[in-house]
């Protein structure tokens, strides 16, 4: 079987890596394909290319629609996959589970709508109104809608402080996204599901002095075991957001545990190596099961 890691960088990033070995490791053949090299014919030539050549592999394992692209870029990628997917070639996640994904504000939409837990949200482009939305909810987290990281994300307290980093987005065209802060004991819960269930899970501590508890800005992991109310709200969430696998951040609040995002291509670098379990080979084996259906 032929298996594309597919990515934006020119070169392989660790996950990728990761999964390109579980792949071998597996029996098959693993191609790393950049975002940047492929191409799709219309009534002429071989339908799917990379660089000059033929792409026709058996599943792609879509890990980034690319960060700092136009939006031109962005359909025409949303496009290329929704393509390989008419001609029956299995895409994880699938194109349209991460293209909602990549929106946190609609990725909370459909899990309050299923009745999961998730933070008080406010989103606009009108100044006034979010400001009026971040005095109702006193400390806030002003995040970019489709960031990921940590980064971009701020935590403000003060209306005169929160008017000022709203207005500066707005000057370059961002949506104001608030969603309240919710306190927590220095740390969140990953839970990551694989086909339906939590393979493995981690507290994330934030680092000294900061409140991010996000691996990429210093946070640390710790194996921990999921009571069984975690585990089915992080099971609940990836299924009613058609992910197959999906990195589920939920916060210990006093009135029970809270989702704030849901990640469709999530790092896992720190989870194998507190918990042991290895992760890309349960991706690569739900691949496996996903292409005999």
């Amino acid at each position: 079987m032929d298996i594309a890691v597919v990515h934006d960088a020119p070169l392989p990033p660790h996950a990728c890596r990761r999964l390109l070995d579980a792949i071998k490791r597996r029996g098959h053949r693993g191609i790393y394909v950049s975002l940047r090299r492929i191409g799709a014919w219309i009534g002429g030539g071989p339908r799917f290319i990379v660089g000059n050549r033929s792409f026709l592999p058996n599943a792609v394992l879509l890990r980034s629609f690319g960060l700092s692209i136009s939006v031109e870029q962005f359909l025409a990628r949303i496009g290329f996959f929704m393509h390989m997917e008419l001609y029956g070639i299995k895409v994880v996640n699938s194109t349209q589970a991460l293209f909602i994904t990549r929106n946190k504000y609609l990725t909370l939409a459909i899990l309050e709508k299923e009745g999961l837990p998730v933070p008080r949200t406010f989103i606009s482009e009108n100044l006034g109104s979010a400001l009026t939305a971040v005095k109702g909810l006193g400390e806030v987290v002003v995040k970019p809608i489709m960031g990921s990281r940590g980064y971009g994300s701020v935590k403000v307290s003060d209306p005169d402080v929160a008017f000022e980093v709203m207005k500066t987005l707005l000057e370059f065209r961002k949506p104001l996204y608030v969603q309240e802060y919710l306190e927590k004991p220095g740390r969140d819960i990953r839970a990551f599901v694989v086909g339906g269930e939590v393979v493995a899970s981690m507290y994330r501590y934030a680092a000294p002095g900061s409140w991010k508890t996000n691996i990429a800005q210093g946070g640390r992991g710790e194996k921990c075991t999921l009571p069984p109310e975690y585990r089915e709200i992080a099971v609940k969430a990836a299924e009613c957001l058609k992910l197959g696998y999906a990195g589920v951040d939920i916060v210990e609040t006093k009135e029970g545990p809270v989702i704030v995002e849901v990640n469709g291509s999530p790092d896992f670098e720190e989870l194998c190596k507190v918990t042991g379990v290895d992760v890309p080979l349960a991706i690569v084996k739900y691949v496996e099961e996903e292409v005999k259906r």
